[in-house]
């Protein structure tokens, strides 16, 4: 009985160190490179406090980049995987511009089980987003998508966005006015003047969310970003550390009602439009364009074009 003990003690205890060796060799990826790299935590990498709770997102990544100020590029690991902080202006349009055709590969973090899969029909809310898509998938939304965004739809697009300043500026002009004491919170206003802008600009809705402080869009987008809830830290987790899993899984960081919701009042405007001939400057009008084929570009013309960009 005692040796079966022993035995058994010394193979779990075998198994304890392979497991360890094994996830200690991934913090070895920056040693053999010139690039520097802060002391990583084991299983947490580089982001330890923040997955911990213990930093704010925003200050661990400014901690992250200011820890190096002589480098162009340094490193991190985000867990177990490595990464790259790119700080020099000209390595970052010559990675955006130049030669972004061969920066093609994404870390997964929508629904990856259908995101990989040549499945146009994901159900996945931003499963055929370029966030998303890897490889030559992407390579081709990105031809297809970038004769939309240009300087001419840009500025017809900002005059939406203008609107939705100037209905703020009279909600809080017409608040000043009744002389009663006002006090917002700035967080919350900008990220409903914020909500509003994204629902003209991508949904073709119009949502004044200072004035409706409870509308739905404004509700469910605040529930789809709660990226501070249990769950959705969980899912995180797993898709970014254990991608294999999440796409077992079918694991998505949006919820299910939330995803069917937003498209469905996506594909409900685009439906609308279609029928009754409505034209408007936003992503829907655009997004119709590119369907029909109106916008034509290819991959070459989009690198030629973007290569003779002003540096």
């Amino acid at each position: 009985m005692l040796q079966v003990d022993l035995f058994t003690a010394c193979a779990v205890g075998g198994i304890v160190l392979l497991v360890y060796h094994y996830l200690s060799k991934k913090f070895e990826y920056f040693l053999s490179k010139p690039i520097p790299c802060p002391k990583p935590t084991f299983l947490f990498g580089n982001t330890a406090s923040m997955m911990l709770r213990t930093q704010d997102a925003k200050e661990k990544v400014q901690e992250l980049y200011n820890s190096f100020p002589d480098a162009k590029i340094m490193g991190f690991y985000n867990l177990l995987k490595p990464a790259f902080i790119v700080r020099d202006p000209e390595v970052i349009k010559k990675i955006g511009v130049k030669d972004f055709d061969y920066f093609m590969e994404h870390t997964p973090i929508f629904s990856p089980s259908k995101t990989d899969a040549d499945d146009d029909n994901s159900q996945s809310l931003f499963g055929n987003s370029l966030f998303a898509l890897r490889g030559q998938k992407w390579r081709d939304m990105r031809a297809t998508l970038s004769p939309a965004f240009t300087g001419s739809k840009m500025r017809h697009m900002f005059d939406l966005v203008a609107e939705c300043g100037v209905s703020l500026k009279e909600f809080l002009l017409k608040e000043a006015k009744t002389g009663k004491r006002m006090e917002y919170e700035m967080k919350d206003t900008f990220s409903r003047f914020g909500t509003d802008v994204i629902a003209t600009v991508a949904f073709g809705l119009k949502v004044d969310s200072m004035r409706e402080q409870d509308n739905e869009f404004f509700t469910k987008g605040k529930k789809m970003l709660d990226v501070k809830s249990p769950k959705v830290l969980i899912k995180f987790l797993t898709v970014v550390a254990f991608p294999w899993l999440a796409r077992k899984l079918d694991i998505d960081l949006v919820d299910g009602k939330l995803a069917t919701y937003f498209r469905g009042v996506l594909t409900g405007h685009m439906k609308q439009r279609e029928a009754h001939g409505i034209v408007r400057n936003d992503m829907i009008n655009i997004l119709m364009e590119v369907q029909k084929g109106a916008l034509r570009h290819n991959a070459r013309s989009t690198k030629r074009r973007m290569q003779d960009l002003p540096r």
